[in-house]
C-alpha cells in the first residue's frame, strides 16, 4: 500500500503499519505474510500474483492468517482507498471475498 495510505487509515480508527516502517520493504511475499500472522494484521496489498498462490499454499497446508485484502492494480486516490478498506472492515467483507482474501473494487 501507498505510504500515504497509513494516515489516512489512522484517521479512521484503523491501525495501519507500512512495510517501510518494519524494515520490510524489500521482503518477498512469504516474509511479509508471516509478519501479518506474527502482528495479526491484515496484508493490504496490490501483488495479486505473489500473494494469491501463497494464500492458496497456506491454506492447503491447514495454516491460518489474518487475512489479505488486494487492492485494485491500478491506484486509487488515497482517501477513495482509505474508504474502501473502511467499508470493507466494517462490513466484514467485500465483492470478492472467499478463503481469506478480499477484493477491493
Amino acid at each position: 500500500m501507498s505510504p500515504g495510505l497509513r494516515p489516512e487509515l489512522e484517521s479512521r480508527g484503523l491501525r495501519a503499519i507500512h512495510v517501510a516502517e518494519e524494515d520490510l520493504a524489500a521482503a518477498d511475499a512469504r516474509c511479509l505474510l508471516e509478519a501479518a500472522i506474527e502482528d495479526e494484521c491484515l496484508l493490504v496489498t496490490r501483488s495479486y500474483a505473489d500473494m494469491s498462490d501463497l494464500a492458496a499454499a497456506y491454506r492447503y497446508a491447514g495454516r491460518n492468517f489474518p487475512g489479505i485484502l488486494f487492492l485494485p492494480s491500478e491506484p486509487l486516490p488515497i482517501p477513495v482507498q482509505a474508504d474502501r478498506i473502511a467499508a470493507c472492515l466494517e462490513e466484514g467483507g467485500a465483492v470478492g471475498a472467499a478463503d481469506g482474501c478480499t477484493w477491493i473494487v
